[in-house]
């Protein structure tokens, strides 16, 4: 573990994001599962397709807005990659790419 300096206040939003990015991890692990379920010959909808693009793309926003406060948060540019440590740093499974 590393210690961070925030400025006043910040710690707070600090442990929020940390927490967020948790969460954002456990939605990454869902879509690979569902993923893996699709190209293992599973049940397969354009509506189900466009629904987990629809969920993909708003966690891909809530990313770059946590990558963002982080940022601002230490003041540099380490910050996004300390918050790509926490979590959300899977890439895309090949069934979204299609």
């Amino acid at each position: 573990k590393h210690t961070v300096v925030v400025a006043q206040g910040g710690e707070d939003a600090l442990a929020a994001l940390a927490a967020l990015s948790a969460q954002c991890s456990k939605v990454g692990s869902n879509l690979n599962q569902l993923a893996r379920h699709f190209n293992s010959g599973g049940k397969d909808t354009e509506q189900l397709r466009a629904q987990i693009l629809e969920e993909l793309s708003a966690l891909t926003n809530f990313r770059l807005k946590a990558e963002e406060t982080v940022g601002e948060l230490y003041g540099n540019h380490q910050a996004i990659i300390r918050l790509r440590r926490i979590g959300c740093k899977k890439s895309l499974p090949r069934f979204f790419l299609m």
